[in-house]
């Protein structure tokens, strides 16, 4: 942790990339999950 900082960060990205890349998909439709959570949260009732 303390080999990167803010000010190797550039650096650091240069050479390994986005770290994170593999692990953001897309996203989610948040509201159409919020939709389905309510849909469902009825049927239980």
């Amino acid at each position: 942790m303390s080999d990167f900082n803010i000010y190797n960060s550039l650096d650091r990205i240069k050479s390994e990339g986005d770290i994170f890349k593999p692990v953001l998909g897309k996203g989610i439709n948040l509201e159409k999950v919020i939709k389905k959570f309510n849909k469902e949260k009825l049927l239980k009732n």
